[in-house]
């Protein structure tokens, strides 16, 4: 089980490349070739399923794994928030997937939002997930006396503050965006700029703790959308028809 947890993790992350590969020729098209969602939709549509595989393997076997009688069970919460990364992110990246897939051109546009604000809430879901857990994870480990070590108690509460504002505006986002609000860009910008700058924090607070190279592992390429979402709260409020 150790080792098809270890030969899932790095074929995840190959195909996971492959995944931001894609992700660089979108950007291409749609910045140099003029293009809409409908020609690129092909593409787009691989990218999410490419992500939607990426969790499925975090959630198997590791999330099941460890939350039962994996490496002891003595990281059983960690578990968990393998297993719900999975649950919140896989089976919505695969509808989104599909939707976007059969999208055909029409007056109306694209309409499946709601499979949009569904699949990003689950995104910020899990990313919440993943870093909020890892504290219950270290005091199921090492009892409450680990948050007077260091900064670790303001690390973990600048975590949940900033990781449950971010699903709360998400979740206001993605209401927004099914009825076709203009507020649902900045709803959704203060969503993704709160994750980029708990991130950013968390490495800051990783420096000082003298614990860098373990901030590697967690999803510290999440810090740029601070600069995204940042921008979202600038944009035009429109739903304007994607060609």
């Amino acid at each position: 089980m150790y080792l098809w947890m270890e030969l899932s993790a790095s074929v995840a992350t190959i195909v996971r490349i492959i995944g931001v590969l894609i992700g660089f020729l979108i950007l291409f098209i749609l910045w140099h070739g003029g293009k809409g969602i409908f020609e690129i939709k092909k593409w787009l549509a691989s990218a999410l399923v490419v992500e939607s595989f990426y969790y499925a393997m975090v959630g198997f076997p590791s999330g099941i794994y460890m939350m039962g009688s994996g490496y002891g069970g003595q990281y059983r919460m960690m578990g968990v928030s393998f297993f719900l990364q999975f649950l919140l992110t896989t089976p919505l990246l695969a509808i989104l997937a599909i939707k976007v897939y059969r999208y055909e051109k029409s007056p109306n546009g694209f309409q499946s939002w709601k499979w949009v604000g569904a699949a990003f809430v689950g995104y910020i879901a899990a990313l919440f997930a993943n870093s909020v857990l890892k504290w219950f994870e270290m005091v199921s480990v090492e009892g409450i006396a680990v948050f007077p070590i260091g900064i670790r108690a303001p690390g973990a509460l600048i975590a949940f503050v900033l990781m449950s504002l971010a699903l709360v505006f998400a979740v206001f986002g993605a209401f927004s965006l099914v009825k076709r609000k203009g507020s649902a860009i900045r709803w959704l910008g203060l969503a993704l700029a709160l994750v980029g700058l708990h991130y950013l924090v968390f490495v800051v607070f990783s420096y000082f703790s003298n614990i860098l190279n373990f901030a590697m592992l967690a999803e510290v390429w999440t810090i740029p959308l601070l600069g995204l979402g940042l921008s979202m709260l600038r944009m035009k409020n429109t739903f304007s028809e994607t060609k």
